[in-house]
């Protein structure tokens, strides 16, 4: 499960926490937060990046849950992780 509802709530938590602070982010800083509509099919980040998303972006960070995980577990990782998805077709024949 991927949990959209969850990745939502994370980009909107976010969001109330940096407004909380706003006055300490540097005016010449700018914060996007981006939601990304569409990952298992086609759409996704790629074509959010076609329509200038990360155009002057410097550095990016993401978040995926992984609900069979512990509670409480925060899992970190350098490079991508749960970056694509694929799609296969089995075939089963009983003989």
């Amino acid at each position: 499960m991927c949990g959209h509802d969850g990745h939502c709530t994370w980009v909107l938590g976010a969001t109330s926490k940096l407004m909380e602070k706003i006055s300490l982010i540097p005016s010449d800083k700018t914060i996007r937060l981006l939601f990304q509509p569409a990952e298992e099919g086609v759409g996704g980040a790629f074509l959010m990046i076609q329509e200038g998303c990360l155009e002057t972006v410097n550095e990016v960070y993401g978040a995926h849950n992984l609900p069979v995980k512990p509670t409480g577990k925060l899992l970190v990782k350098s490079g991508p992780v749960m970056s694509q998805s694929t799609r296969i077709e089995i075939t089963v024949s009983i003989i």
